[in-house]
């Protein structure tokens, strides 16, 4: 009689992949998550590549991930003039037998080059980790990928204002007057002077575009980098 694979709750499975990731080095990005099911980061040179693991919203139990490349850790910021290829899905670097081996037959045709996982079991666990050491070097070492992203200026402006953030929430003793860009509520754990230093710097910066979710996301990668890479903001 066969026996069918255990397939673990969501959560249960999110667990199981983070416990891998630690092994290869990757650790997990804290504070709210909007575009993912689970981020993960690792520190390449003044560089930071995330993981994001994502759910499908149309088929039970399936699952991919894609590779970030950048100084920020809002997963897939794709500011203007950042380079497309350093946001890409692992299916992009797999060739064709390591597709038979790690996929399901489907993804495994020939033209077929996006990559999604069937199952939230310890099998699905195993085949993507793999999928992750063989296509990690062939995403970041894609030729003159870094320095695309180091000569992003929009991205430098980001950072820039990623350090004003930083430097004037210790300021802040309370709220300042007027602010009329802030979310409905501050997502735990990040103190609220971000979301009121992030309002500040936005409107010093880009007046035009000042938003609720721009105040947010502004707030959030300062929050992490400060407390995860904070020499990202010497640039």
């Amino acid at each position: 009689m066969m026996v069918m694979p255990q397939s673990f709750p969501k959560s249960r499975f999110i667990k199981e992949i983070s416990a891998h990731m630690a092994a290869l080095h990757y650790g997990p990005v804290p504070g709210p998550l909007k575009t993912c099911a689970a981020l993960f980061y690792k520190k390449i040179d003044d560089l930071v590549l995330t993981v994001g693991l994502e759910f499908s919203t149309r088929y039970k139990e399936r699952f991919t991930a894609s590779f970030y490349l950048s100084k920020s850790f809002h997963w897939g910021y794709m500011l203007p003039g950042f380079p497309k290829r350093a946001f890409e899905r692992f299916g992009k670097f797999l060739e064709a037998p390591e597709r038979k081996h790690l996929l399901d037959p489907f993804f495994a045709q020939p033209g077929v080059v996006d990559a999604w996982w069937i199952g939230f079991t310890s099998g699905s666990v195993e085949s993507f980790l793999e999928a992750l050491r063989l296509t990690e070097s062939r995403f970041v070492e894609q030729p003159g990928l870094s320095d695309e992203v180091r000569n992003c200026e929009e991205l430098k402006k980001h950072l820039v204002m990623v350090g004003e953030v930083v430097s004037g929430r210790r300021a802040l003793k309370g709220p300042p007057p007027n602010l009329v860009h802030q979310p409905s509520r501050y997502a735990p754990p990040i103190p609220r002077e971000y979301y009121w230093a992030a309002e500040l710097v936005l409107a010093k910066h880009e007046p035009g575009l000042a938003s609720v979710s721009f105040t947010d996301l502004l707030a959030v990668d300062s929050w992490r980098i400060e407390n995860l890479f904070p020499q990202l903001t010497m640039v």
